[in-house]
């Protein structure tokens, strides 16, 4: 019984790691420079900037405090032609990536994560759906502000999760996340101190 209960735990590990590395995944491809654009375009980028600038300080409390802190946090993303064209073509350009982490079993295993894949792809598919987003009514933009605002919201809290997995697993990777933050307006990846 012991043994059994052993090789499940070191099982379900194994399949936590291969879900982080899809996780890193998304991040490098698609994640990172998906919370720089929304957060770009975030009436109130500056309050939430400043919550999400983390330091080689901040342990599993800190990190946690901040996800509560943020499940209340109000997510904003200014829409208009500009920002929604934006958008849809780097939805569109990592549509095949975003199917084919969809379709990893070990995805289902992580279920904040497959939220934020499906969020992602529908996302993808209204904006996909529109022939233009010039002279969209008001209602559209209040509708699309909607499914942006979930994705924005999953992907942080998301983010924070997998930060401080790094955190915790590859210092060198977390190095280089503290470094290149997309809230962090003085990120840079040049190490100077």
């Amino acid at each position: 019984m012991v043994l059994n209960h052993l090789l499940t735990y070191h099982e379900k590990r194994a399949r936590l790691e291969k879900v982080n590395m899809v996780v890193g995944a998304f991040f490098t491809q698609v994640g990172h420079y998906l919370l720089a654009y929304l957060s770009t375009h975030d009436p109130q980028q500056k309050d939430l900037g400043a919550e999400l600038k983390f330091d080689g300080k901040w342990d599993d409390s800190k990190f946690e405090q901040l996800r509560m802190r943020l499940r209340s946090y109000t997510f904003s993303f200014q829409t208009n032609e500009e920002t929604l064209k934006g958008l849809h073509e780097f939805l569109q350009k990592n549509r095949a990536f975003l199917l084919r982490l969809l379709e990893n079993p070990n995805v289902l295993e992580h279920k904040s994560f497959s939220n934020l894949l499906l969020a992602s792809f529908h996302l993808c598919e209204e904006l996909q759906s529109r022939n233009t987003f010039s002279d969209l009514p008001v209602t559209d933009h209040q509708h699309l502000a909607i499914d942006i605002k979930r994705v924005y919201k999953l992907l942080v809290m998301e983010w924070l999760l997998y930060i401080n997995h790094l955190r915790k697993n590859y210092p060198y990777f977390f190095s280089h996340a503290m470094r290149t933050n997309p809230f962090d307006e003085d990120a840079s990846p040049i190490v100077v101190d």
